[in-house]
């Protein structure tokens, strides 16, 4: 079972922002559990802007809709979402931007990602690795080049 959720936001997050939103999820989580069994986690957001929560206890189907259900009412406080599915976060010049992945070959043709541009690629934590960070020619994306 996947123990580790990536969440890409909306926003780039200032640092204050960022510390308000971890204690506020923290404080939502702290009776997190799976089946009367405390989930001990942890939470971190990257690059001001991806959200990563990983539990190192056994979680449940149950569990992990309480998760995503949680952070979405605390980003709603915050008046942030979760980016869409369909956009795609990469790593230009040392800051993260995002895409719309069916503009996939427009980019390409326009020079503003390349093969070899970093993406955060969710499908790997989903498939059981630690990192998230891919190249675009080893993630999905490689279809739509």
């Amino acid at each position: 079972m996947v123990n580790k959720w990536i969440f890409p936001l909306n926003k780039k997050l200032s640092n204050e922002k960022e510390e308000q939103l971890k204690l506020n999820l923290y404080s939502q989580l702290k009776d997190w559990n799976a089946h009367g069994e405390p989930i001990k986690f942890s939470l971190q957001i990257d690059y001001h802007q991806v959200l990563v929560i990983e539990a190192f206890t056994e979680t449940s189907g149950c569990s992990i809709d309480i998760l995503r259900k949680k952070v979405e009412e605390v980003l709603t406080q915050h008046q942030l979402e979760i980016l869409p599915n369909h956009y795609v976060l990469y790593l230009k010049e040392n800051e993260l931007r995002y895409f719309d992945f069916r503009k996939t070959q427009e980019l390409l043709k326009e020079n503003q990602i390349d093969m070899d541009t970093t993406i955060i690629d969710t499908q790997k934590i989903l498939a059981g690795e630690t990192s998230y960070l891919s190249i675009l020619r080893d993630t999905w994306l490689i279809r739509y080049c």
